[in-house]
């Protein structure tokens, strides 16, 4: 039976909106690959395109809920809003080959067919473009938490790498982050079977969570709540 509610999805992005030390550690590590002109797909509400709009003159959300777009284009004159779904056989004109940088960040285990969500993203970036993943990491974390976010899968390091490469793309990057978080979501999707994280537990999470952030800015640790991904368009 089907546990996914979109009811879920949008309470998960309004929690996550508040972690706003983990989202500027986020985009801190990614920071240094991006170029533009940039584009987010999965864009959601905008969390990170809003982040991207203070470094990055034009930023494309990209999103198949025109609720979430109409909210992500409001946080910035720098951000222009496209509805497509990822896993559509045809990509629009107007985004063949535009971009020097696409971010998709917690999307591709969303998605059924992520082999076509990555060659749509190839197909969106310039000769040379990078493609930045963030997707959760290890099967065996997978619990009642991904089931009611509709996570299909998490991933692991060594599959993910040959995904992206069949969909045409070289991976010159890639590591797990945010081993703090890892703990919370077993904790929470696998021991207390809860369908949502705890706002709470966020906010003492985006406080608590700091030095250790900082830490793994410095130190690879072999395992984590996700894989960070960078890749190349091939």
């Amino acid at each position: 039976m089907k546990k996914y509610s979109d009811i879920v999805g949008r309470q998960t992005l309004e929690i996550m909106a508040q972690a706003v030390n983990y989202n500027c550690w986020l985009y801190g590590m990614i920071k240094p690959w991006i170029k533009d002109p940039v584009a987010e797909a999965g864009a959601g509400t905008g969390i990170f395109s809003g982040l991207l709009s203070v470094d990055h003159s034009s930023v494309t959300a990209i999103d198949f809920n025109s609720e979430y777009l109409d909210k992500a284009k409001n946080l910035s004159p720098n951000i222009t809003t496209v509805k497509f779904d990822l896993q559509s056989k045809r990509i629009p004109p107007s985004l063949q080959n535009k971009f020097q940088t696409v971010v998709t960040l917690n999307v591709l285990e969303h998605i059924s067919d992520h082999l076509q969500a990555l060659i749509n993203l190839r197909q969106m970036l310039k000769v040379g473009g990078k493609l930045i993943v963030l997707v959760p990491a290890g099967n065996w974390a997978y619990g009642s938490l991904d089931l009611h976010l509709g996570h299909v899968r998490r991933y692991e390091i060594d599959p993910l790498q040959q995904l992206v490469n069949q969909a045409g793309f070289k991976v010159i990057f890639q590591r797990y982050l945010n081993i703090l978080g890892l703990i919370g979501w077993f904790v929470n999707g696998k021991l207390e079977k809860r369908k949502i994280l705890p706002g709470w537990q966020l906010k003492i999470f985006d406080i608590i969570s700091q030095p250790l952030l900082w830490l793994e800015t410095k130190i690879r640790f072999p395992f984590g709540l996700s894989i960070l991904t960078v890749t190349q368009k091939v």
